[in-house]
């Protein structure tokens, strides 16, 4: 597969690799070779991984440790109403082999854990934290930053939105430069308009395939915000701070222990 794209592949990325400025064929070969890592495949993680597989992405790690609920299905696009009780990890192979067969799909029933973290992200060049809770989001980023592994952050509620790449390899900033500690769990599960999920994986899939192929300026020290209700985007800086306790200067958080992600 590294002679990729051969002509069935051609023809499969062909909207890719005809009049798209930027993208070429060592971008698709890129592609085939990347190994992303998917955490969560809910509302967010949903349309990452159906873009990632319709891309061409080599290899896409599932990693959810949920079943599929009807209350998924008003935005959770990958899985279908004969899912409901079906794992996630399994429901969502079935539909991405089904789009694309080339993709080599890798199941996490365990879904993210502090005794896996670490382990499974060194597994792949690249993570996307699709995750849906403070606590995971916040592990998401420890492992990514200790483990030296570029992950994509992306989080939804409401109308809104929020995405960043965290590449602490080459000093970008992290969730803990904007807020140190694990904010408190909300006393409702906020709402979710589908298509702001739908958005927001979009987004998140294409900032990935971004970075994979080398292409369009660095999204290093920038959060993307939208809000749906305005319908309006903005790119804010977010500056690196030396104080963080996990990417500054001196970190207090050099390995992940349980109690710090705890569920407040």
């Amino acid at each position: 597969m590294e002679n990729l794209p051969n002509e069935t592949q051609k023809r499969r990325y062909r909207r890719h690799l005809e009049n798209l400025p930027g993208f070429t064929e060592d971008s698709q070969r890129a592609l085939r070779r990347a190994r992303v890592l998917v955490v969560g495949l809910g509302g967010l993680g949903s349309p990452v991984t159906l873009y990632l597989a319709a891309a061409g992405v080599g290899t896409l790690g599932l990693a959810d440790a949920d079943t599929v609920e009807v209350s998924n299905l008003q935005r959770q696009i990958l899985h279908r109403t004969d899912d409901i009780g079906v794992e996630k990890v399994h429901s969502a192979r079935a539909a991405l082999n089904a789009l694309n067969p080339e993709v080599e799909l890798r199941t996490h029933p365990e879904g993210l854990t502090v005794q896996n973290a670490k382990k499974l992200f060194a597994a792949y060049d690249m993570v996307a934290d699709c995750t849906d809770n403070f606590a995971a989001r916040f592990l998401a980023n420890d492992a990514a930053v200790l483990g030296g592994v570029p992950l994509v952050h992306a989080g939804v509620s409401h109308y809104e939105t929020q995405l960043m790449l965290i590449d602490s390899a080459r000093g970008t900033p992290c969730l803990r430069c904007v807020c140190p500690e694990v904010p408190p769990m909300p006393t409702q599960t906020p709402g979710v308009l589908g298509p702001v999920a739908g958005i927001a994986g979009a987004l998140q899939a294409t900032m990935i395939i971004r970075a994979l192929c080398g292409i369009g300026h660095s999204m290093a020290g920038r959060l993307v915000h939208f809000d749906a209700l305005e319908m309006r985007a903005r790119n804010l800086r977010v500056q690196r701070n030396c104080d963080c306790p996990v990417c500054g200067t001196s970190p207090t958080i050099t390995a992940l222990c349980p109690e710090r992600y705890l569920k407040k």
